[in-house]
């Protein structure tokens, strides 16, 4: 009984420890900013957002790795390759969520910022098609898609770290497991 409640214990604190990292990295990252100049400030739920969308992948193949893992009897040179490929599609992950939050953060932004001086100019805003217009001159602008691609990588750095971090924390856990079984069987 004592073993379960500790193993309850372990869990309950790994779950707390991720939770206050995961609401103090974006903080951080947003003091940093602050100290660089920089006026884009990532949000927690954001942080969270680009966290989960590298993260659900990474936890779905080790779901599938534990299921399978003896029957496929994967090499350690596989297993290797495996990790380092969910290293690399993660961070993919990590940014395209970014650079999409970010983008679409940045475009607001600039619409607003355009119809409340049309508003103030003429009295009416933007119409729908002047938008339209506006969004597609932005997405094809070569300094709108810089500045997108700079905050992007400053935005998934922090996930994309912490995502191979829990990777490679469940992987090593998955090996202790199988020698654990080892040990008892």
């Amino acid at each position: 009984m004592n073993e379960k409640f500790a193993k309850i214990l372990r869990i309950i604190f790994y779950l707390l420890v991720i939770l206050v990292l995961l609401i103090a990295i974006p903080i951080v990252n947003n003091i940093i900013n602050k100290k660089l100049g920089l006026p884009f400030h990532i949000g927690v739920a954001n942080f969270i957002v680009v966290f989960l969308f590298g993260f659900i992948p990474v936890l779905i193949v080790y779901i599938f790795w534990l299921i399978f893992k003896r029957k496929l009897n994967i090499l350690k040179f596989y297993k290797i390759l495996i990790i380092s490929l969910l290293i690399i599609v993660s961070m993919g992950l990590n940014y395209k969520a970014s650079s999409n939050i970010i983008g679409y953060q940045l475009m607001t932004s600039y619409l607003e910022e355009v119809n409340d001086q049309r508003i103030k100019e003429t009295g009416n805003g933007i119409s729908l098609q002047e938008e339209n217009m506006l969004k597609k001159e932005m997405s094809q602008n070569k300094e709108f898609q810089k500045i997108i691609t700079g905050y992007s990588f400053n935005m998934s750095f922090a996930p994309s770290i912490f995502t191979i971090i829990l990777m490679l924390f469940l992987f090593k856990k998955s090996k202790n497991i199988k020698s654990e079984e080892k040990k008892h069987g």
